[in-house]
């Protein structure tokens, strides 16, 4: 799977990690791909209304969805600057 990040295209595996509103730009590219929210959530098992909340943020990605993006939730330690 390739998506927009910025202006050039990259698969999915050249940044490990993502945020939540990139989840929602990778959702985005698979219901365009699928045609349809509504085929989307159809072909991987959700409601078309919560895949559609999701995308407006009304609901949190879930790791369900996640998964089936082909990511799971990680706990990451982060550097605070001094």
């Amino acid at each position: 799977m390739t998506h927009r990040d910025g202006d050039a295209t990259v698969s999915r595996m050249d940044r490990i990690h993502r945020t939540d509103a990139e989840l929602r730009r990778l959702l985005e590219d698979e219901i365009k791909r699928a045609g349809s929210a509504t085929a989307w959530a159809k072909a991987n098992c959700f409601s078309a209304p919560f895949v559609c909340d999701v995308l407006a943020g009304r609901e949190a990605v879930s790791p369900r969805l996640a998964a089936a993006l082909g990511f799971r939730r990680a706990r990451l330690w982060e550097a605070v600057p001094q």
